[in-house]
């Protein structure tokens, strides 16, 4: 009997790695065919709840997993449509925020971390291109457009960096314009976006993105304990250490950026943090847990970014700082109109 169940589960994983072998041939990157069996696992899980022990199923008439089901609610992606306000109305409120071209305004912060509660501000982030004469005049000009408002009941934040000022920024390995650049959650997007995402990976990431993913990671993990140690932690620090330390690994070591944490976790062997993630979505602020149990994972962590940033296939600098500096050029010239593209 071992030995016919040995064969069978050898069998299985066979065939999902043939799926793989599939995939990849297609141009499907590691990631994204882990997420894909993810789904599919899913799917048969929940087919087996439903005819083996009579559960409702998870999946809602139109198809699509709803995103609060229990410990697995995060698996699937957050999209502009799960966004508490209208995306359509919300763009043609950050279009007339400004008289400067934008660029691209993408989604960040909670909603994109995957840890969003009802109470969440949208947090948009974005680049644009201030008209000539301001940067040539004699006043320095505002590099920075800073605007919040409430949309139906729903605060929104926006920050945007005029495009020079952004591309510095990701020259210097902030990994929050990497993520914002490269955020699945966009609400305005012109065709320059596409050619700066193919630039920025082909040789602006490099692996000096360690030192503000593993800092910031410090930092949110000490902030959480101060509390943990005497009681009830706050939760947003301690889910902030966990993704800001699995997007800076998985960046070193795939040269991929990936902000959500219910992608990641399962992937790094943390899917145990859907629970985590469950309660700050149902606003539950603090909670008490092992602090000593959660101090091991975050060092195990930290450990894990110093190694990926010696194995690294990223460069040690970026490498087309020049092809970022023409790709600027050109949208200057064009004034961020898409005619302009070559």
């Amino acid at each position: 009997m071992k030995s016919m169940t040995t064969t069978n589960a050898s069998t299985i994983v066979q065939r999902l790695w043939n799926y793989c072998n599939v995939l990849r041939d297609d141009g499907v990157s590691y990631g994204d065919y882990v997420e894909q069996l993810t789904y599919l696992l899913f799917l048969k899980m929940d087919d087996e709840l439903v005819k083996e022990q009579g559960r409702q199923s998870c999946i809602d008439r139109a198809g699509t997993v709803p995103r609060d089901i229990g410990g697995f609610g995060a698996l699937r992606p957050l999209t502009t449509e799960d966004l508490p306000v209208d995306t359509n109305q919300l763009a043609q409120i950050v279009a007339g925020a400004t008289n400067a071209p934008l660029i691209l305004v993408s989604v960040s912060g909670a909603h994109l971390y995957g840890f969003d509660s009802p109470d969440s501000d949208v947090d948009l982030r974005g680049t644009h291109l201030l008209p000539l004469p301001e940067l040539i005049g004699l006043d320095p000009p505002q590099q920075t457009l800073d605007r919040s408002w409430v949309e139906n009941g729903v605060e929104i934040d926006l920050v945007s960096h005029e495009l020079a000022k952004f591309l510095h920024l990701l020259l210097r390995q902030n990994g929050n314009y990497l993520e914002q650049l490269y955020s699945p959650l966009v609400i305005i997007e012109t065709a320059w976006v596409e050619e700066l995402r193919a630039l920025v990976k082909e040789g602006t990431i490099a692996r000096h993105a360690y030192h503000a993913y593993a800092h910031y990671a410090q930092a949110q993990w000490r902030e959480w304990r101060q509390q943990a140690v005497n009681g009830a932690g706050l939760l947003k620090p301690l889910l902030y250490a966990y993704r800001v330390s699995l997007t800076g690994l998985h960046l070193l070591r795939t040269g991929e950026v990936n902000a959500s944490l219910p992608a990641l976790a399962p992937e790094y062997g943390l899917a145990h943090l859907a629970d985590l993630i469950a309660m700050k979505v149902k606003e539950k602020a603090t909670a008490q847990l092992p602090v000593e149990e959660h101090d091991a994972a975050l060092q195990s962590l930290q450990e894990q970014l110093a190694l990926a940033y010696e194995r690294s296939p990223l460069p040690a600098e970026p490498t087309n700082r020049a092809a970022l500096n023409d790709f600027l050029v050109r949208v200057r010239l064009a004034g961020g109109s898409d005619h302009g593209m070559a």
